[in-house]
């Protein structure tokens, strides 16, 4: 777990504060679209959602690798890019991000998709999965919705219920067709999920639609940085020379440089500084590290 870099000031001047928008360096962000970033993968993932797009089909895939490899980007840039897609074939397409991090069962993972996209609010307790998947079922068919969920972290839910929540999706869509409506499923993981599927599973899902990814090159990092500095920092409070900086004493790894990037904006307005230094980067780092 990353320790906390500093002790913020609870209401920093306006001539000191140099983070305008905090939620630009969660891990969940949506990330400005950035075509260089895993432009291979997203090629690859619009090729086995084409049946999806043109006939309504229902598509699963897996996503693998580390972490720092760019398996959050990816998706969040894909499901905007997929949105897009069916707005333009006519398709009513609704894809769902979902972190397993924070929604690592079944039933809250189905009670957050109806609560944020069908304004459908019901008790935590007393529905089974099942329960909530006919009642997201009957929604998607009344609208004519083609739903994508995308599971990040999909192995922390997997290692908690196995396969059976993906089973039930699957299930679900061979007894009520595509005419009007499907549940389409994207999950990483920075394991390898086959090796949680049982032989039911194996054949509902297709082993050559597994995504691989390799870590991000200092390159595509820096580029990420540079979105998120643009986005959620003062503008003349950073500078690149600074983000060559901590991608330098983050030893590529992705997370850990944007994670050193907004504690050194934390630590540069607790000193009363208007712009980052590579002091304050060096202060964020030793936390880390």
């Amino acid at each position: 777990m990353v320790k906390s870099s500093v002790r913020r000031r609870s209401q920093p001047g306006p001539r000191n504060r140099i983070v305008i928008d905090d939620t630009v360096f969660s891990l969940n962000h949506q990330h400005v679209e950035i075509p260089s970033i895993c432009k291979v993968q997203r090629k690859q993932l619009h090729s086995i959602f084409v049946p999806l797009i043109e006939t309504g089909a229902p598509r699963n895939v897996f996503i693998q690798g580390g972490k720092g490899t760019g398996k959050t980007t990816l998706i969040n840039m894909f499901c905007r890019a997929l949105d897009a897609s069916g707005m333009r074939s006519g398709r009513n397409i609704i894809t769902v991000p979902v972190n397993c991090n924070f929604r690592s069962k079944s039933s809250e993972i189905l009670h957050y998709v109806l609560a944020s996209r069908f304004n459908e609010h019901m008790e935590e307790r007393g529905l089974s999965s099942l329960n909530l998947i006919d009642i997201l079922w009957r929604r998607l068919v009344k609208e004519q919705v083609h739903l994508v969920i995308a599971l990040d972290d999909s192995e922390v839910l997997l290692k908690i219920e196995g396969p059976k929540f993906l089973y039930e999706i699957a299930r679900k869509n061979d007894e009520m067709g595509r005419a009007y409506g499907s549940i389409s499923v994207i999950a990483t993981s920075n394991i390898d999920q086959w090796e949680f599927m049982d032989l039911p599973m194996a054949c509902m899902f297709n082993r050559s639609d597994t995504i691989y990814l390799q870590p991000l090159i200092a390159r595509e990092i820096l580029v990420i940085l540079q979105s998120k500095a643009m986005a959620g920092l003062r503008p003349n409070s950073w500078d690149q020379e600074i983000l060559q900086y901590i991608l330098k004493v983050s030893n590529g790894d992705f997370r850990t440089a944007f994670i050193t990037l907004i504690s050194a904006a934390h630590q540069a307005e607790v000193e009363g500084m208007d712009r980052i230094t590579t002091e304050h980067v060096d202060v964020a780092i030793s936390f880390i590290m």
